[in-house]
């Protein structure tokens, strides 16, 4: 696998910085399916970058010659449903787009277009598929040398993201959070902070779960109105769109509405069950400075995830 292989997603990769990012992904992919492994750091990078360039190629060579700023009407409503069924805006994408074109019996132009820049890059989004199941968590081990310890630092479990962190007085270091079920990426600062450790405390415990309580109550409740909804923001590529009650999209995108609502609805109850299950099982294992005179009757193992 050569980054020649692939000339719309190397057109695509417009500047010098970008052509060597897309060249060096296309290497990094073709050196792990020769080892059999990836690291899931490089896999979720190269699967991103790629993406990219995957919804680049398609609307440069397909939508904008074919369908943008109303060229659809040309050809009809047929090829463009096809279209909007076949705009892939990543490599998984690319491999649906794939199997739909070949069942059409559609002809012309676009179709020929879609059928070329799709059939160019399913061997790359077949390679990506069948890396996943070759996945190694974590990132590579350092060959540097190690870090000195400080040997007066103290860590213990911060009570909204669970990890081991250090603490600086009766509180948490600033640090970024995670949610742990949810997935979602690290943001700036953890509310762990505002709370001391969860040796000495489940303050911090308590406030997520409520948190997540009232998070969960306002997803409901705008489950409870998806039929009201006459205008829902979308996103693809960083650029938002708002698409309105009576607009061909309308139909796919309320769609997408209320399964991201359902999904994140899933999600809090997973989460809020998790903490549940965390608070039932906490015991306080230190002394609390700020609350000495509470005295510890059993030392007991710092809750961890649900078995």
């Amino acid at each position: 696998m050569h980054p020649d292989d692939f000339p719309f997603l190397k057109a695509s990769a417009i500047g010098s910085k970008k052509l060597e990012r897309y060249q060096s992904f296309i290497l990094k992919l073709d050196a792990a399916i020769a080892e059999g492994r990836i690291r899931k750091v490089e896999y979720e990078e190269i699967k991103s970058e790629l993406g990219r360039l995957v919804d680049r190629a398609y609307q440069t060579n397909v939508n904008e010659p074919y369908f943008n700023a109303g060229r659809w009407e040309e050809w009809g409503n047929e090829i463009y449903m096809l279209h909007c069924q076949c705009d892939p805006s990543n490599l998984h994408e690319v491999i649906a787009c794939a199997k739909k074109l070949a069942k059409t019996e559609l002809t012309g132009k676009p179709v020929d277009a879609m059928r070329e820049v799709t059939d160019q890059l399913l061997p790359l989004a077949n390679a990506l598929k069948s890396l996943k199941a070759q996945i190694v968590l974590g990132r590579a081990p350092s060959t540097g040398p190690a870090k000195p310890e400080n040997p007066n630092k103290i860590v213990r479990t911060c009570s909204c993201c669970f990890r081991a962190i250090a603490v600086q007085g009766n509180r948490m270091v600033h640090h970024g959070y995670r949610r742990p079920s949810w997935g979602y990426g690290q943001t700036a600062s953890c509310p762990g902070i505002r709370y001391k450790p969860l040796e000495r405390s489940n303050e911090g415990l308590v406030a997520m779960r409520n948190s997540s309580q009232r998070e969960l109550e306002k997803l409901q409740e705008k489950w409870e109105q998806r039929e009201q909804v006459t205008s829902i923001m979308t996103e693809k590529n960083r650029v938002k769109t708002t698409v309105n009650k009576g607009d061909p999209d309308w139909d796919r995108a309320h769609r997408g509405y209320v399964w991201k609502l359902d999904q994140a609805m899933r999600s809090e109850k997973s989460e809020i069950e998790g903490l549940d299950f965390r608070l039932s099982r906490w015991k306080q294992t230190e002394v609390d400075p700020e609350r000495p005179d509470i005295k510890i009757e059993e030392i007991a193992p710092t809750p961890g995830p649900k078995p």
